[in-house]
């Protein structure tokens, strides 16, 4: 699924000249446009459709492989793909030795004058075949054998039995070694911050790469074994492609948590009424809710100053008041802390450990 994610990005650029943002960044915040919006040209609502469902941000949500997602464009399968290519090569050899076959005279006429409906054809014919070639590369670079529909295979046969070698066709099929897991990572194209993201996914699932600070060493290198071996997959300590999407996951849904949490905790402290004290020696305290007011005495107060007015509205934000008077032993404390402005007040002979 996650090569469909990027089957579904070289198409959505492809119709678009955009590139859409990988899967974990549009997690927070998902601003990419539906192609029929941004595509240059018209796409078609079932095409548009299978383009979105690639780029689902959720891997069970988009197609599970490359057939499936092919249904959805409304591409034709192997086997249909090969009869409409025997179609046109008859067709194309009527047009070369002068043939009057309909096909040849309509498919001339076709190319001549090009309708919209061909245009856009062609243009799903050229992301299919650039969805292949990708699909391809995966294979090869995963050491899996290419599958033999249509493909190597199909060339192979047409091959052999153009030259007499059809009964060595399967041998032109072998499958592709295996790609040392260190040369894949390396592929990955990881930088410090990238790796400082998979350590932080990796502390999300509970496991210890050290301090997350995108240096890779033994402690990250066991981290991955640990997490590779718990997913059920050989424990080579080094990433690939599926591992970096499931890690940069788990990375972005601990800091939603981490964030919504913060947000809980800030929303305790300031709940109005709430009493609570700094320190042992700090004065209590209680929350005033945010709230406004009019300020000053109206002009037909009895004994009204000039200085009582214009009456005008405040707004306050909410903030915390004293429960009672300040004793010197918390004004005090508070100085010992860096506050107050450091003005230590005279005791008039008082003394200063006053009772609370």
């Amino acid at each position: 699924w996650t090569d469909v994610y990027a089957l579904g990005a070289v198409a959505y650029e492809a119709l678009s000249g955009r590139v859409p943002e990988e899967a974990p960044a549009r997690m927070e915040d998902d601003t990419l446009r539906p192609v029929t919006e941004v595509a240059a040209h018209g796409v078609s609502s079932g095409c548009a459709a299978a383009i979105r469902a690639a780029l689902a941000l959720r891997g069970r949500d988009r197609p599970q492989s490359l057939a499936e997602w092919r249904s959805r464009l409304g591409l034709p399968s192997a086997g249909a793909r090969g009869h409409a290519e025997a179609r046109g090569h008859a067709g194309r050899h009527g047009r070369g030795y002068g043939g009057a076959s309909a096909n040849g005279a309509a498919g001339g006429t076709a190319e001549r004058s090009p309708t919209a409906s061909r245009r856009w054809r062609l243009a799903v014919a050229a992301v299919a075949a650039v969805a292949l070639t990708v699909a391809g590369m995966v294979w090869l670079a995963s050491g899996v054998a290419v599958p033999e529909t249509g493909g190597a295979r199909g060339v192979a046969e047409r091959t052999g039995a153009n030259s007499g070698a059809g009964s060595n066709a399967e041998d032109s099929v072998r499958e592709a070694p295996a790609v040392p897991p260190e040369v894949v990572e390396e592929a990955l194209g990881l930088d410090l911050a990238g790796w400082r993201r998979i350590q932080e996914g990796l502390v999300a699932l509970g496991f210890d790469p050290g301090e997350p600070d995108g240096r890779v060493g033994g402690g990250t290198r066991r981290a991955v074994r640990s997490y590779q071996a718990g997913a059920g997959k050989p424990a080579t300590g080094f990433l690939d492609e599926t591992d970096v999407t499931r890690l940069r996951y788990a990375a972005a849904d601990a800091d939603r948590l981490a964030a919504e949490a913060e947000r809980r905790r800030l929303a305790e402290l300031r709940r109005p009424g709430r009493v609570f004290r700094d320190c042992d020696i700090c004065p209590q305290m209680v929350v005033i809710p945010a709230g406004t007011f009019m300020m000053g005495s109206p002009a037909s107060e009895e004994g009204r100053l000039d200085s009582e007015g214009p009456r005008h509205e405040v707004t306050l934000r909410s903030f915390a008041l004293g429960v009672k008077e300040v004793t010197f032993d918390e004004w005090d404390a508070c100085v010992r802390g860096g506050g107050c402005n450091g003005y230590r007040p005279d005791d008039e002979g008082w003394g200063r450990a006053c009772a609370r």
